[in-house]
């Protein structure tokens, strides 16, 4: 069993590496100016952070994957120049190591499976509405991948996407449970 002191001093570490990691790179990111030739989608419909979402493990996961099987289904070799691999990692790899590193420092209530699922999936709709409203205004899909995949394939690739969500919102939970379940009721008193 850990010490609940250092269990406190490693979650105030990892909040606060996040607290500084993740917003410096949203303004290196903010900062950079990808020209239009290179990346229109940026200044034709909500700017910069109209990508911006809740479901950092997903995201990541996904972004990483994809970017080995074929790095231009998410990110062109063009952009490294504007978008270093550094800066990619903390957009892309950051957002899923910490929220991993707060699992295991911190316990937390997951609320009921229905309620959760219910609030996952109105989220993971929402934004799957706005990928195609970026697509309707202007006419290119905020993914690449997306254009590449036939009508049927692109709803196959956003169904699968959705039950990744919920594969992951399960494994958090279980993640959390396994950790914390062995703590007792007390746990929550340690943070």
């Amino acid at each position: 069993m850990i010490n609940s002191t250092l269990l406190r001093v490693i979650n105030v570490g990892v909040h606060v590496v996040g607290a500084v990691l993740f917003p410096f790179g949203i303004y290196t990111h903010y900062k950079v100016d990808i020209p239009v030739d290179v990346n229109p989608i940026d200044s034709a419909y909500g700017q910069k952070f109209k990508y911006l979402t809740f479901i950092d493990e997903f995201v990541a996961i996904t972004f990483w994957a994809l970017f080995v099987l074929d790095r231009n289904l998410v990110m062109p070799a063009e952009f490294d120049q504007y978008f270093p691999m550094w800066l990619n990692h903390i957009v892309h790899s950051m957002v899923f190591v910490l929220p991993v590193m707060e699992i295991i420092t911190s316990p937390r209530e997951y609320p009921s499976i229905q309620n959760g699922l219910i609030g996952l999936c109105v989220f993971q709709g929402v934004y799957l509405v706005w990928i195609h409203v970026v697509y309707y205004k202007c006419n290119m899909w905020v993914y690449p991948i997306l254009e590449k995949l036939g009508l049927f394939a692109r709803y196959m690739f956003l169904g699968s996407s959705v039950a990744f969500s919920i594969a992951l919102y399960f494994g958090g939970q279980f993640l959390n449970n396994t950790i914390w379940s062995a703590q007792g009721p007390s746990a929550k008193k340690l943070i």
